[in-house]
């Protein structure tokens, strides 16, 4: 999913869009490893660590 977004707008902007709706939801961004075991998806740490890599590895491609 965070791919196919990404292609679309951007991995950079989409991680900092994850970071303000976390923000504005009251999220923390620290991954809980209790918490993994009955998740669906990485935590948003995580998400966001693999946006911000994507971007930074597009980057020196252009």
């Amino acid at each position: 999913m965070d791919d196919r977004a990404a292609e679309c707008v951007g991995a950079d902007d989409l991680a900092a869009a994850l970071e303000r709706a976390a923000g504005a939801a009251g999220f923390g961004l620290e991954a809980d490893s209790s918490r993994n075991w009955f998740s669906t998806r990485p935590a948003l740490s995580v998400r966001i660590e693999r946006l911000r890599n994507r971007a930074v590895t597009e980057s020196s491609l252009e």
